[in-house]
């Protein structure tokens, strides 16, 4: 007995500094205590960060090949999803769009836009109660909506094509991405549709990412002003504007949680790779790597974990779109989604 009590002793001594000296050893048997929303299959899933428990939020309105479902946002206390919905009528083969607010359990499905307003990279204010989209009528403008549908405005509305809106921190302001004449700029603009401000000033922006910090003190995006597109960082106002990247083929940036660092993808000869820089250009580390598909259109995107210590992203290693997990240094990786379906990663949310 008191030789099976030392050896436990002993063991458990082993486990702790082990843990001490390597917080990722537990990496294999990754918490659950988050949850990804994904696209599959023209449906929206959820499922645990360990690629256990998913669920088919929107299978039942689903039951044709017609029928296409797409993640836009999630409110930021994870409880309502906003998603768009395509469908052909195969009578008169005319598109057909609705926009839905739903729980996240896939329940109280709402409509709140239809075809005669097409709701595009749409995102939520951080209290909730308001919504900002990209809408094409004539040219894309930003539009401003409350949460339930109504009282629907355009902000912009100039000649120029905007998209990608984002919501500052008061919700006194939204950022959007501007583009005239094949140049690219980050603008700001108050809800009430004054003090449309540019924030780069140099029309080399690339739409292909822009994110906010989720302080929404920052911005990080990729610029080509150098000849090459590179990611950069400023303030929410536009100033102290930093070069972070000094190579080339970079896209999808997006800052961790406590602001420290940046993932994003870059390109490589005959694929992605999957990398990590601290926020001030330094430590830059490939963690992953996943091929390029015939389909040149179609990039991975890597975003971190609330605790900032793993790297959730897609990829194309196993013949078509999966998502995979893995730490902040390439380590303990695993494919969360192993099925034939097309996957593709939508947002990771902070709840159990």
């Amino acid at each position: 007995m008191k030789v099976f009590y030392s050896i436990s002793i002993l063991i458990l001594i082993v486990i702790l500094f082990s843990c001490d000296k390597n917080k990722n050893i537990l990496g294999p048997y990754i918490s659950s205590y988050f949850k990804i929303l994904y696209n599959s299959d023209s449906d929206i899933f959820i499922m645990d960060s360990n690629g256990n428990h998913k669920k088919n939020l929107t299978f039942d309105m689903n039951k044709s090949d017609f029928v296409s479902n797409g993640l836009q946002d999630v409110t930021s206390d994870g409880q309502n999803i906003l998603f768009n919905q395509s469908s052909t009528d195969t009578v008169n083969w005319e598109n057909v769009y609705t926009t839905y607010i739903m729980d996240i359990n896939g329940e109280n499905k709402k409509i709140i836009s239809d075809t005669s307003l097409v709701l595009g990279h749409s995102k939520f204010s951080l209290d909730g109660l308001y919504i900002a989209s990209s809408v094409s009528i004539n040219v894309n403008d930003i539009y401003l909506l409350n949460s339930d549908g109504s009282d629907i405005r355009n902000l912009t509305n100039d000649s120029d094509r905007e998209w990608f809106p984002q919501f500052s921190q008061d919700g006194s302001k939204i950022i959007y991405i501007s583009s005239k004449d094949n140049k690219c700029d980050i603008y700001s603009i108050n809800i009430d549709g004054s003090s449309k401000t540019n924030l780069t000033h140099d029309g080399a922006v690339i739409t292909r990412g822009y994110n906010l910090s989720y302080d929404r003190s920052k911005i990080v995006y990729v610029s080509n002003k150098d000849g090459q597109s590179n990611i950069y960082t400023m303030n929410i106002d536009g100033t102290n504007q930093i070069k972070i990247t000094n190579s080339f083929g970079n896209a999808n940036p997006v800052f961790s949680y406590d602001n420290s660092k940046i993932a994003y993808i870059s390109w490589s000869i005959s694929g992605y790779d999957i990398k990590i820089i601290d926020n001030d250009g330094k430590n830059e580390r490939k963690i992953a790597y996943t091929i390029r598909p015939r389909n040149d259109y179609w990039r991975p995107i890597a975003l971190f974990s609330p605790d900032d210590e793993y790297i959730i992203f897609t990829s194309f290693n196993d013949v078509n779109s999966e998502i995979y997990i893995t730490d902040i240094y390439g380590k303990n990786m695993k494919n969360l989604t192993t099925n034939p379906n097309y996957d593709d990663l939508g947002i990771v949310l902070a709840i159990k």
